[in-house]
């Protein structure tokens, strides 16, 4: 498809294997709001480490990036986790955490902007 895009979510906290953990979770959330309009995969952020990864890929149609960002912003609010949100060139379009939140009407419309 070529509406697809792929964009990096790293789950920072004070711990591995407490970001690893805000990533399954995560992604399992995700994987619910966004349905079949999306993939979602755990990365290693180091593949030296035996770590599980705190990085989610996710390649999405342009449907599925409003769930996304919307999925985003209610994990967040309810987990106060510390987002950040990533093209994949790059380029930081949202960093989020319980304080600040996410606006998810900005996240989606970058994600629809961001080339495949």
């Amino acid at each position: 498809m070529t509406d697809q895009r792929q964009v990096r979510v790293r789950c920072i906290s004070t711990s591995k294997a407490n970001a690893n953990k805000s990533a399954s979770e995560l992604r399992c959330h995700l994987l619910r709001v966004a349905g079949a309009g999306a993939t979602i995969e755990i990365v290693r952020d180091d593949e030296e480490t035996m770590d599980f990864g705190s990085t989610l890929v996710l390649v999405l149609g342009t449907g599925a990036a409003i769930a996304v960002a919307e999925g985003i912003r209610d994990f967040i609010a309810k987990w106060g986790d510390s987002i950040v949100i990533e093209t994949a060139g790059g380029k930081v379009i949202a960093r989020g955490d319980s304080a600040s939140g996410i606006d998810a009407a900005a996240v989606a419309a970058a994600l629809q902007r961001a080339g495949p």
